[in-house]
Order: C-alpha cells, then sequence, then structure tokens
C-alpha cells in the first residue's frame, strides 16, 4: 500500500516546534505524503523564518508538496478546518491532523498506513 496522505499542521507562533516536527517529517521511512501548514501567528507569519524554509525546501527536493497559508486568529480548529477547505491535495485519501509540537519517530506514519 503507497497510498498518498496530506498531513495539516495548525501552527501559532511556534517555529521552533514547528521546526521540529517538519525535520521529523523528513526521516519518515513513508515517504508519499504532503504538508499543509496553516499558520495563525501574528503579526507575522512564521513560514517566512529561515529555518522553516529551509525544512519545507528539502521536504520539496524529496518530492513531497509543501503548502503553507497565513490564517486569521479564530482559534486551533477554526485553523484545522482552513487546512482541510485550502488542502491542494484533496485526492490524497488519508489526512493525518498533528500538533506543532510533535516530534515524530522514523516510522509513525508507515505503522499508520501499513499497520
Amino acid at each position: 500500500m503507497n497510498e498518498r496522505i496530506s498531513v495539516h499542521v495548525a501552527t501559532r507562533d511556534r517555529s521552533m516546534e514547528l521546526y521540529g516536527l517538519l525535520a521529523s517529517l523528513l526521516n519518515q521511512s513513508y515517504k508519499s505524503f504532503d504538508v499543509v501548514i496553516g499558520d495563525g501567528s501574528m503579526p507575522n507569519s512564521i513560514l517566512g523564518h529561515h529555518s522553516i524554509q529551509s525544512v519545507c525546501q528539502r521536504l520539496k527536493l524529496e518530492g513531497h508538496g509543501v503548502f503553507g497559508f497565513h490564517v486569521q486568529v479564530q482559534g486551533v480548529c477554526f485553523n484545522r478546518q482552513e487546512c482541510l477547505d485550502r488542502d491542494p491535495w484533496k485526492e490524497n485519501p488519508l489526512i493525518l491532523r498533528i500538533d506543532d509540537d510533535t516530534i515524530l519517530p522514523p516510522d509513525y506514519i508507515e505503522k499508520l498506513v501499513v499497520g
């Protein structure tokens, strides 16, 4: 099974945590996923931070789609819904919603998909 997954991340003002999560996505044994990041940071988006741009570029170079956007601050549930609504890979049959302060073990997505 090699189904493509959309990984949705809602974040706000936590660039270090988001970087850690994105770096752990680079180490996943299951490689068939795209990343959607809804950023509710104020006053400026953290998506422009050098470290975030760098790890997003590495994900893209490895064949993952990466789509980030700034969302108005209305809470994490609103942000998660925006990730669903704006996901450019709606055809992906699986969605993984993950918190920005999570560091995934290298086989996390593989265990979810394959078992």
